[in-house]
């Protein structure tokens, strides 16, 4: 019997039902298709989430109950485990002080860690006065493509990273959706053009790219020569931050087949799905040590609308940049493909002229406001989430609603962050929420600095800060492709504390 609807367990908070819980779980993962040594590690995963939850938050001697819930999913199991223990004490908080977070690394911050090492996401979700959740995701690993290659394969693909690029418009292509046996190849190009490197695993694993297709998770498109050589692969990745606003992404050209034009006719094809499938629009993520993605980007229309400093490690792009290089930034660019209804929007003043123009270059009417009409109550408790990226030392903090509690438990996340090592945090704040003004300089001051804005399908924009640890850039080595992305450079170079220093 294979498993596709969730579970709900309802258990006691006590540590005598673990074996219990480990075993629904064994049973669950073992039928969705994980093997052994997978559900060994999932088991570790959620014993330390457990654990964790079980000494922070009851009270000692409380006697109640908290729920996991297993939901099975096209590539792998998550887990979610809700509770409605204690929320937050800011008595139990030191005061906060950039400057110590350096000498207090040694210090537990969220109690990640462990976690991370048995599972592959992890994320928690702050819902108010409906309790906490902690998320954990275990993916189908065991078909990596490094694992369906035999080692002649593998030294084959690394030589192909190698390759000098055929003559300019020499092949006769076609672009198309993919058919399901070709994930495989796609997985094979994508490792010979980025090794490991990739931010998105999820295209090293065939398995993965083919179910996604199929549950319209993923759209893909493939650049394909006359005799059936995938010559490239780009995709539109349905998130569930906006399903409506996809990521054009995944993207790559074999170096052999450079210069056909292959990215720009899989771009249009997936442009124009997109207006099919009635997005409200698409966003990328241009690269920075070059020019070359960013003015590709710009050819389709799409504009500028945030810069994010450091998004993930280094890395190199033969013949282009070479060596040792710094963390690496992108510029985000949006292209909306259809007319949006924007609610009023709450700015900070002291960014309202650089948000003006990000909006008049998208061409986006919208009205923006640098104070509320009236004042806005806060709730009790905020409503946040915070998801990493452990491969990436990224962290994003998502402001869902503010509470009076705010100032305090982003403090408290924040410190967690930092010496949980992670080398910069993202703040996401909900601009159509007037209560962003009030607790916007305190933001500042924590040493959270302007990043842009992520447009949304619903007119639900967020404005986007940014917090390096201990992090200091070159700017020098950032590299814009127009008026407007060298001007958000300056601007963001400009707020950057870390300059100042």
């Amino acid at each position: 019997m294979k498993f596709s609807y969730p579970i709900k367990l309802t258990v006691p908070n006590k540590v005598e039902y673990l074996p219990i819980i480990e075993k629904a779980v064994s049973a669950m993962a073992h039928s969705i298709g994980f093997g052994k040594m997978d559900i060994a590690k999932i088991e570790l995963g959620l014993e330390e989430a457990i654990v964790n939850i079980l000494n922070t938050a009851f009270l000692p001697g409380e006697e109640t109950t908290y729920e996991i819930i297993l939901q099975p999913q096209t590539t792998g199991l998550k887990i979610v485990l809700k509770e409605k223990g204690i929320p937050f004490d800011p008595e139990q908080v030191d005061e906060y002080k950039p400057e110590d977070i350096k000498e207090t690394l040694s210090e537990k911050g969220l109690g990640i860690f462990l976690m991370q090492q048995f599972v592959d996401e992890v994320s928690f979700v702050n819902l108010g006065k409906e309790g906490k959740e902690t998320h954990l995701f275990k993916h189908f690993n065991n078909r990596s493509v490094e694992k369906l290659m035999s080692a002649e394969e593998i030294d084959k693909a690394r030589d192909a990273k190698k390759e000098e690029p055929l003559p300019r418009n020499s092949i006769d292509f076609k672009v198309r959706e993919i058919l399901e046996k070709e994930a495989i190849e796609i997985a094979k190009c994508a490792y010979s053009s980025y090794g490991y490197t990739y931010i998105n695993e999820d295209i090293y694993f065939p398995d993965r790219i083919w179910k996604q297709n199929q549950t319209g998770e993923l759209i893909s498109v493939i650049s394909v020569t006359n005799d059936g050589q995938i010559m490239g692969h780009n995709a539109l990745e349905i998130e569930e931050r906006d399903p409506l606003f996809p990521q054009l992404g995944m993207a790559f050209v074999m170096p052999r087949y450079q210069g056909q034009g292959c990215m720009k006719k899989m771009i249009e094809k997936l442009i124009e799905k997109g207006k099919e499938e009635g997005f409200a629009g698409i966003y990328a993520r241009g690269i920075t040590a070059h020019p070359y993605s960013q003015k590709g980007l710009l050819k389709y229309g799409m504009k500028e609308t945030a810069l994010l400093l450091s998004s993930g490690p280094g890395r190199e792009y033969k013949g282009i940049v070479e060596g040792k290089t710094q963390r690496e930034s992108v510029v985000l660019l949006s292209l909306f493909l259809k007319g949006i209804k924007h609610p009023t929007l709450y700015i900070p003043p002291q960014h309202k002229a650089i948000i003006e123009k990000i909006y008049n270059n998208l061409e986006q009417k919208v009205n923006l406001k640098d104070a509320p009409a009236k004042k806005t109550r806060a709730k009790q408790l905020s409503v946040c989430t915070v998801t990493t990226e452990p491969v990436n030392q990224v962290a994003h903090i998502v402001v869902k609603e503010f509470g009076s509690n705010f100032r305090k438990e982003l403090e408290h996340t924040l410190r967690s962050l930092c010496i949980d090592r992670f080398e910069t945090i993202y703040l996401h704040l909900k601009m159509d929420d007037p209560l962003l003004l009030r607790y916007f300089k305190h933001i500042e001051k924590m040493m959270f600095f302007f990043a842009g804005i992520m447009p949304a399908s619903a007119g639900k924009d967020e404005l986007i800060m940014q917090y390096l640890n201990n992090y200091k850039v070159n700017y020098e080595k950032i590299t814009t492709a127009s008026e407007m992305a060298h001007e958000l450079k300056d601007y963001i170079r400009q707020q950057d504390p870390n300059q100042k220093v």
